[in-house]
């Protein structure tokens, strides 16, 4: 099964080096859990429930990393570094960038990582002693950046 969730609307800013290249990203990105989505109502109350939204209603992701951690040798990002905060608890992540596209003002790509439900604190209980949710989970997230005019 999969589910979906938009982010709160959020500024990233980029510092660029004297010689107009990009040198650091910083953003704050956030989730309203209690927003995600499966398309199935019984379900996504007991996700709601198992990720306490009530006691922990955002997940936090922050940025602030060199370019040069994000660029492997390359002009398009390869990876981006960054910290999710779920049920209070930061947790170090490792994005893979994929289909990296900047034209004009716009950035566009997509972020593909992995998450354990133990590593985050998140108890999943089984259905009927045997359906069980594995630990880890396969996240995707399709990113678009607009340049803010001055």
């Amino acid at each position: 099964w999969s589910g979906k969730v938009s982010s709160e609307p959020f500024a990233a800013k980029v510092t660029m080096g004297g010689d107009d290249q990009p040198r650091r990203l910083k953003a704050k990105v956030e989730v309203k859990a209690a927003k995600m989505d499966t398309g199935e109502p019984k379900r996504d109350e007991n996700m709601h429930k198992d990720m306490k939204v009530t006691g922990f209603p955002l997940i936090i992701g922050e940025m602030d990393t060199a370019f040069d951690k994000i660029l492997s040798g390359g002009e398009a990002p390869s990876r981006l570094p960054f910290t999710l905060t779920i049920l209070g608890n930061p947790k170090h992540v490792d994005a893979r960038v994929s289909n990296w596209s900047l034209t004009r003002d716009t950035a566009t790509f997509d972020l593909d990582f992995d998450l354990s439900l133990k590593k985050c604190d998140i108890k999943v209980p089984s259905v009927f002693l045997v359906v069980s949710v594995g630990d880890t989970i396969k996240l995707h997230a399709t990113v678009k950046l607009v340049r803010a005019t001055s």
